[in-house]
């Protein structure tokens, strides 16, 4: 099957074809050679006159060269940006998709159009609850088992990524948007290098020295992905003719008196990821200006991907560090370290204690008594913000005016529904955000009820 037609296949899907002419923005597919082969009902009405099988660089009258293979284009066209990405090289699914991100003309076309993807944020948003929630269930049941975990692992991170984007969607303030959860870092760094091979020239080797006990990192999964992809890039674009990338991670351990190289890190478990290339190298004029806001050595208006400057700020964000050493001629490899997460000893002392869970999703509703088991009395309450009759402040209210004084936990699927305030006021023990981080929530519990 051609990648069109599996991307026509997906496409007849009544509920994305619903989807995709429900949005106000102009949508397109093209495939490999940049032929828009399926368009929706608002990208035909926005181009008039439009008709299929035409090239990309064509209707924006733009070189064809401007269009990257491996990350997003974009162009200004009629006052409006125009977003070009390219599918993951894959399987079947290769090619294009163009999103015009026209504004609507009237306030009302706005309002809907916002509240389309409000809705449909929050129903992905339960479902990638379900998801994690039975994956983290499922992980604790498993014997460890090499063969089934690394596809476990792989299931949870792309979960964790595409939760990421509901919660952009879904956040009232862009900046406090996403949170940082434990991430499978092996498995996200074979992810970047199977989406980046499948672009570089043939004549550069990609290898890979990730050991299978890596240790886990708390962290944004896009944000690190994105890190990784474009050290990788930029270490393609160094070499011309043959070449290597190494990509080699491990763990690391900083005890006291044995912290040469390491000053700036306090003592504790961390990893290392290195990004090495047998590349032209960077001068030592340019070495130390290398991570310097706005500072670039390729030409102005070259599509680049995100700067040296922004990749230090999510590394810094995550609480590393981030450097290089290169000799011209001889290539370049950046460093980075990252705290690991050390998973917890459970203490006991739960044996004798009562959890009530009020949960409006059935299958969390279930995945959570699972993993913590049914008792006889109460000693702790788990609330739902957003349940259909009564949502949980609305409970705890009530709870409260009853002189019902146990604690209390307060999940949500979004970082900005409930008011911070009026939580504080209720003297709400905890606010979990959704989907569960179930060894956080086990850690909570520990500490409310201890």
């Amino acid at each position: 099957m051609s990648a069109q037609s599996a991307i026509i296949q997906l496409l007849q899907s009544d509920e994305l074809f619903s989807l995709f002419n429900k949005l106000y923005l102009p949508i397109a597919f093209a495939d490999d050679c940049k032929k828009i082969f399926w368009t929706n009902n608002k990208f035909e009405s926005y181009f008039s006159g439009f008709q299929l099988n035409t090239a990309i660089n064509e209707l924006f009258n733009i070189s064809e060269d401007k269009i990257s293979n491996y990350r997003p284009t974009k162009i200004n066209f009629k006052n409006n940006i125009v977003e070009i990405q390219p599918l993951q090289r894959e399987k079947n699914l290769s090619g294009y998709v163009i999103l015009v991100n026209v504004l609507p003309d009237n306030i009302g076309d706005i309002i809907s159009h916002y509240n389309i993807i409000k809705s449909i944020a929050h129903d992905f948003n339960n479902m990638f609850s379900s998801i994690l929630s039975s994956l983290e269930l499922l992980k604790q049941k498993l014997p460890e088992d090499k063969k089934y975990s690394y596809l476990i692992d792989n299931i949870e991170n792309n979960s964790f990524r595409a939760a990421e984007i509901i919660e952009d969607l879904l956040a009232k303030d862009p900046k406090a948007a996403g949170r940082k959860r434990k991430i499978q870092i092996s498995t996200l760094i074979h992810e970047a290098v199977n989406s980046i091979k499948q672009t570089i020239p043939k004549s550069i080797k990609l290898s890979l020295q990730i050991p299978g006990n890596l240790r886990q990192v708390n962290g944004k999964y896009s944000e690190l992905y994105r890190v990784i992809m474009n050290l990788c890039i930029n270490a393609a674009e160094a070499i011309s003719g043959e070449g290597e990338i190494l990509i080699s991670a491990k763990n690391l351990n900083i005890v006291s008196g044995k912290k040469e190289g390491y000053d700036s890190l306090n003592e504790g478990h961390y990893i290392t990821i290195k990004v090495k290339d047998t590349g032209a190298g960077i001068p030592s004029e340019n070495i130390q200006k290398i991570f310097e806001q706005g500072f670039s050595t390729k030409e102005k208006g070259t599509d680049s991907g995100l700067g040296l400057n922004i990749i230090k700020e999510i590394i810094l964000d995550h609480c590393g560090t981030i450097s290089v050493e290169s000799t011209p001629g001889a290539g370049t490899e950046f460093t980075i370290i990252l705290p690991a997460i050390i998973k917890k000893e459970k203490q006991a002392g739960l044996r004798n204690k009562t959890i009530l869970i009020a949960e409006d999703e059935e299958t969390l509703k279930i995945l959570l008594a699972e993993l913590l088991e049914q008792k006889k009395s109460i000693d702790l309450l788990i609330l739902d913000y957003k349940m259909p009759d009564l949502n949980g402040i609305e409970c705890i209210k009530k709870l409260k005016a009853k002189k019902i004084d146990v604690p209390i936990i307060l999940s949500s699927g979004s970082t900005t529904a409930a008011n911070p305030d009026e939580i504080k006021d209720l003297n709400v023990d905890r606010v979990l955000i959704k989907p569960y981080d179930f060894d956080k929530l086990l850690d909570i519990i520990q500490d409310l009820l201890s």
